[in-house]
């Protein structure tokens, strides 16, 4: 996958997950939203701060990134505008932006636009990584690309609804194999009910 599509596959994949979610009430807390001028992004929803809903944090993200997508060092690579990687690490150079405690200040789990807009990136280079490793594709499609229970279990804890499949189904039909289960993992991995603590 080039880098304009895995660009653009994280945007369409935070709007399908924002708008597959939200469709279903999942995350009443954290259902406050405006425009996100700033990031050139308009049509992107901005999460207000609300203290009621919590983010999860990087080490339970670390660990999914270790134990469900067997990505050992629990953190996916800056890629270039080429495809290659920086040397710096996702997770590791936006600590601050996760909100893990580090120079005197408390861990921040409140919820916020540029929290979602890094674990969107994390997630979707995550799931790129994981379809491509025959043991996390097994574990996360052990019945093929089109059934999504285990990827559901092993990210949100429950079986997808009908609604939640068919929405999936409609962002991948014009995918096939590995970019199909890539754009569903993505969609699931990224969306709000696997990113807050409810």
């Amino acid at each position: 996958m080039t880098d304009e599509s895995r660009s653009l596959l994280k945007i369409a994949t935070s709007l399908i997950a924002l708008a597959l979610f939200i469709g279903v009430n999942v995350f009443q807390a954290c259902s406050q939203f405006s425009a996100d001028s700033d990031s050139g992004l308009a049509s992107v929803p901005q999460m207000r701060a609300d203290a009621s809903c919590r983010f999860i944090g990087v080490d339970i993200m670390q660990a999914r990134l270790q134990n469900i997508f067997n990505i050992a060092s629990g953190d996916v690579p800056v890629l270039d505008d080429y495809g290659n990687p920086t040397g710096q690490m996702r997770i590791a150079s936006n600590l601050g932006t996760l909100g893990q405690a580090q120079n005197g200040l408390p861990a921040d789990y409140s919820c916020s636009t540029p929290k979602l807009k890094v674990a969107v990136a994390v997630m979707v280079d995550a799931c790129h990584i994981a379809v491509n490793d025959r043991v996390a594709e097994t574990w996360l499609f052990p019945n093929g690309g089109a059934d999504y229970s285990a990827l559901y279990q092993s990210l949100i804890g429950r079986p997808p609804t009908a609604d939640e499949i068919s929405i999936i189904q409609s962002a991948t039909s014009s995918m096939a194999g590995l970019q199909a289960e890539e754009a569903a993992c993505a969609i699931v991995a990224s969306s709000l009910e696997a990113l807050i603590a409810i």
